[in-house]
């Protein structure tokens, strides 16, 4: 019997913001979207921008901090020798690696079913995660 890939999902911004905008724990969500356990993976530009909108006062300061303590718990991927914007990285990485990527931006989540990338996202009107793509087809 072959035994499943360990599955990794790499965490945008804007879905790291999720937790504090919509008291959601994207964590275990992501687990039982997935009904498997997976790896957490963020890209260490990410981490640059969260630290950028945390010196904000109000409310995008305030969840990216918790955003931030969020991603204490999830394998960070150094990203320095890939040229391009946050967004571009991302496509590069999920594309050559395998990845699922967990974003409610519009734009990337078209980029990324362009390459045939599995996206997690979040329902507003719903209020809950799903997925475009099969997790364990990623090219």
């Amino acid at each position: 019997m072959q035994r499943k890939k360990t599955l990794r999902v790499l965490f945008d911004t804007n879905f790291l913001l999720l937790p504090a905008r919509y008291n959601l724990n994207i964590i275990e969500g992501i687990a039982d979207l997935l009904n498997s356990p997976y790896e957490p993976v963020v890209l260490y530009s990410t981490i640059r921008e969260l630290r950028k909108l945390a010196e904000r006062g109000g409310k995008i300061g305030r969840f990216s901090r918790l955003a931030l303590k969020i991603c204490e718990k999830l394998v960070i991927l150094n990203d320095a020798e890939i040229e391009g914007d946050v967004d571009q990285k991302i496509v590069e990485l999920a594309t050559k690696l395998g990845l699922i990527v967990a974003t409610n931006d519009v734009e990337l989540r078209r980029k990324l079913r362009e390459k045939g990338v599995s996206v997690i996202f979040f329902r507003e009107k719903d209020r809950r995660l799903d997925i475009e793509g099969d997790p364990y087809y990623n090219k």
